[in-house]
């Protein structure tokens, strides 16, 4: 099959959604498909901004109303039997490729209730919230299949239109990206954890992490990277602020475990498969996350604690402890994690629905 993948990314390279497309690009090469990448965005990676598959326009406020002709013309001589969009907010620019071009949508969240979260004063969010309320639907019932990351994505009314088919394919990574950098002879006489996240995300529950580490005391050790922000001092808890990996993997091959989303209930749901929990795992970390993961729907191991009160997390600090003594000293090592995440194992399921519904041979 021809793929054209399409995207809108400020900042192409190194990030956690750039490794996933790029991890599903090679995936679905290897099986033998022709997919080339369409951004709307710049590319920082001086390795990939030579790929003659990759192709980045500019991402701008024009061309979001007025559309971009460049970027329609690249896509239509690339003759695509369906283009790969990664859902995002109405703009003519995607509205002018979509419209003629058979094309699979893709699901990451539920956008309705993750753009809901704003303060009064926030303009600009509240006004991003409202034009996609009143747009999203142009998109996705045009979509000949939308493609949610989780089964409780694709149950949502909100995904619902008339003719148009809707299943659940979860988020992997490109495995040999992640080394095992988990060094159980690093360890100190206390116990590390580490979270990694993004500033003002309130599913991710940095509020929560904070009344955990107060909880447990001074036995046990919080690296927070990604963000200065600390809503309260307190002692066992490190803020790093934004890392380089090279930076934040000399942190992190210290800690025993890493801490997942925790607050995902913020968002109205229960059910994700996070990028950077993928990567803690193929880097050897045992995880403890507050919603049910798509990886482990059917089989959950011993190296997973999934906190079973998501709004009473505080209520379950023995499990913690009891986590973090068993499985403290554990590597999580590919050959075990890899049927779980490995993008070369999971991607074959997406472009087996992918075929199955829109005609085309796997």
């Amino acid at each position: 099959m021809r793929i054209a993948y399409v995207l809108t990314w400020n900042k192409f390279g190194n990030d956690g959604v750039s490794k996933k497309v790029l991890a599903q690009i090679n995936a679905w090469r290897s099986f033998g498909h022709l997919v080339d990448l369409f951004c709307f965005g710049d590319c920082v990676s001086e390795e990939l901004s030579t790929e003659q598959y990759l192709h980045f326009f500019p991402n701008n406020n024009v061309d979001k109303i007025l559309g971009n002709g460049q970027a329609y013309n690249q896509i239509c001589l690339f003759k695509p039997d369906f283009i790969y969009l990664r859902f995002e907010i109405f703009n003519m620019r995607v509205y002018h490729i979509i419209k003629s071009i058979p094309f699979v949508c893709e699901i990451n969240s539920d956008d309705n209730k993750e753009l809901r979260l704003f303060n009064w004063w926030e303009v600009n969010r509240l006004a991003k919230y409202l034009i996609n309320r009143f747009t999203r639907r142009i998109i996705l019932s045009r979509a000949k299949l939308l493609l949610a990351v989780t089964a409780e994505l694709s149950q949502k009314k909100n995904f619902k239109f008339k003719n148009v088919p809707i299943c659940h394919a979860p988020n992997s990574i490109n495995m040999s990206d992640h080394p095992v950098v988990k060094d159980v002879r690093a360890n100190t006489n206390t116990f590390q954890l580490f979270f990694l996240g993004t500033p003002n995300q309130e599913w991710h529950g940095l509020d929560i992490i904070e009344k955990i580490a107060k909880k447990l005391g001074n036995e046990y050790t919080f690296h927070v990277i990604g963000t200065y922000k600390q809503l309260n001092k307190i002692e066992n808890i490190v803020y790093h602020g934004y890392l380089k990996k090279s930076d934040y993997i000399e942190v992190i091959r210290h800690c025993q475990a890493a801490i997942g989303t925790l607050a995902l209930y913020r968002n109205g749901m229960t059910e994700a498969c996070p990028l950077k929990v993928r990567e803690y795992i193929a880097m050897g970390f045992p995880i403890i996350i507050g919603y049910t993961d798509s990886a482990f729907a059917l089989t959950k191991p011993d190296w997973v604690l999934q906190l079973k009160k998501p709004k009473k997390i505080l209520e379950e600090t023995d499990a913690i402890k009891k986590f973090l003594t068993n499985k403290g000293d554990y590597v999580v090592s590919h050959d075990e994690s890899k049927k779980y995440i490995d993008g070369f194992i999971l991607e074959k399921n997406r472009i087996k629905l992918i075929s199955k519904y829109l005609g085309h041979d796997a």
